[in-house]
């Protein structure tokens, strides 16, 4: 990351991006919650700034969301500080992040997973992005993922944890067995 330089077309306008460097380091929030926080330093279109992007889980379905609020202090102001921070997030992930205007005034980047594993591609993050996708994932473990646990504690593991995981794959009480009449019962 150290070292990347880019130009990138953001809100109509092109701006030249400078990373001068980056660091990744894992939080505590206020409430208990577990947070990343991605701080660049950047110089765009001349402007140096240091910029932290905290990730969290957010909403109803837990997903990794990452917030950026816009210096009011900033040359320019808040707009224009909003508007070199998208720039730089687009240069290091290609993607470009929302940008919400608050009825305060305030102004918020809000970045996706998706640029979270964009910014992951970095050596300066990789560790720290790759321990907090791992511990806030949302996947449930598949059954392959299951047998090839299973098949890598050796084989009697295996033997005696087979039959368990096909009853988990199927769900409780769906066996051939259960799911057959009884003829007695039927009209």
């Amino acid at each position: 990351m150290k070292g990347f330089e880019g130009r990138v077309e953001v809100g109509g306008r092109e701006h030249v991006v400078k990373v001068i460097g980056g660091d990744a380091e894992l939080d505590e929030g206020g409430d208990g919650r577990k947070l990343l926080r991605l701080k660049i330093k950047a110089e765009v279109d001349g402007v140096k700034s240091e910029y932290t992007i905290t990730y969290g889980r957010r909403g109803r379905n837990n997903a990794a969301v990452g917030f950026a609020t816009a210096r009011a202090d900033a040359p320019g102001g808040r707009e224009a500080d909003a508007e070199r921070l998208a720039a730089v997030i687009k240069a290091l992930t290609g993607k470009e992040p929302r940008i919400i205007e608050r009825s305060d005034g305030t102004i918020e980047i809000i970045c996706s997973r998706a640029h979270l594993v964009g910014l992951k591609l970095y050596a300066e993050l990789t560790d720290t992005v790759d321990r907090r996708l791992e511990a806030t994932s949302r996947r449930r473990p598949t059954l392959l993922y299951k047998l090839l646990f299973l098949l890598r504690r050796g084989p009697a593991c295996v033997w005696r944890g087979y039959s368990n995981i096909f009853v988990e794959a199927r769900g409780r009480g769906s066996s051939r067995r259960s799911r057959r009449r009884n003829p007695l019962l039927s009209s």
